[in-house]
Formats: structure tokens, C-alpha cells, sequence
């Protein structure tokens, strides 16, 4: 007898239909905001739930010549083209050693364009409060080190949940360090 196993991500997009239904939802009198929460190089990072368009498994991606390190290539997503980005090298974090297909490209929308951000693995989508969300802690990255400033300058709070702590991204800031790195 085979065991037909419910792949993770069918959950996962119900909760993420749900929070997209809910964008504020008061819970005991106190707005809360939905965050999708991924791993990437053994951190766990959210993102407001609002900004991503949807979440795909690892496609073929067709490399681009003379483009940022980061830009992976174009992958075709219901008949258009579009570019992925790998998250852990836009933030200047190291390039994982295991195979490209167990991880996720999370699709989000920029200036009417759509864009792959390739993550590690999604985990799950949380609410939080104001209260559970600080500012970013003043950082100061290691001297001479690009790769600090580019997560400092992307990281727009810190979200606590029981005993987890994420590190909640500003996706315009993560898109604006291209820029900065190609110039």
C-alpha cells in the first residue's frame, strides 16, 4: 500500500490565501500583521505577507550573461519571463552547498515587474502584533565588510513569537542593494 504524502506547500498556500483575506485583523483589540517566514543560511527571516504574489518550487532557471553574481537567470512563470534572484548572495551571505531543488523561489512584484527571490526553505505564516515587532538594533558591521552593511541596511525589525525570533526584511531595500552593488 502506498502513502500518498500531502506536499507541504498545499498547506501553506491556504494560510497564505487566509492572511492575504485578513491583512489586519484586530486580536484582542491589537492590529497584527502577516508575515511569510523562511530560512535562509540557518537564519529565519519574514516578510510581510503582502508583498509576495505567490511561492514556487524550483524551476529551470536559464542563466544570463554580464549580470549581477546574484541574478541567477530567468525562469518562465505562467508564460512570462521572469528574473531570480538569489537572496543569500543579494545579502551577501554564503552560497549553500545543497542541491538547488529543495528550495523556493518567492515571487514578489516590483515597479509592475515581477521578480524570483530564492530562499532556503518557507516555513509557515505568522501574525504579529506592534508590540512583538523592535526596530532594528543598532549594528555595526565587522571593518571592511560589504556583507554586514547589505543585511543592516535590509533589515526593517526584529519579530518575537514564543521563543522564535525573525528578522524581518524591508524588500525595497533588499532590491535597492543591486543598484549599489552594480554601480
Amino acid at each position: 500500500m502506498t502513502e500518498t504524502r500531502e506536499d507541504p506547500l498545499h498547506s501553506l498556500f491556504a494560510r497564505l490565501d487566509e492572511a492575504r483575506a485578513e491583512r489586519v485583523t484586530e486580536s484582542a483589540g491589537e492590529a497584527t500583521r502577516a508575515f511569510l517566514c523562511f530560512w535562509l543560511a540557518g537564519e529565519e527571516y519574514g516578510v510581510d505577507i503582502r508583498e509576495i504574489r505567490e511561492i514556487s518550487k524550483m524551476r529551470v532557471v536559464t542563466p544570463v550573461p554580464r549580470v549581477s553574481r546574484d541574478v541567477m537567470g530567468v525562469m518562465a512563470l505562467r508564460g512570462a519571463m521572469i528574473a531570480v534572484v538569489d537572496l543569500r548572495l543579494r545579502l551577501g551571505l554564503e552560497s549553500p552547498d545543497e542541491p538547488l531543488g529543495s528550495r523556493r523561489i518567492l515571487v514578489v512584484k516590483r515597479n509592475a515587474e515581477l521578480i524570483g527571490l530564492l530562499v532556503d526553505e518557507v516555513t509557515d505564516v505568522i501574525r504579529l502584533t506592534a508590540a512583538a515587532i523592535e526596530p532594528p538594533p543598532p549594528m555595526t558591521p565587522p571593518r571592511g565588510a560589504a556583507v554586514g552593511r547589505a543585511v543592516i541596511e535590509s533589515v526593517a525589525g526584529v519579530g518575537r513569537i514564543d521563543e522564535r525570533t525573525l528578522i524581518l526584511l524591508d524588500l525595497d531595500a533588499v532590491m535597492e542593494l543591486e543598484a549599489k552593488g552594480d554601480s
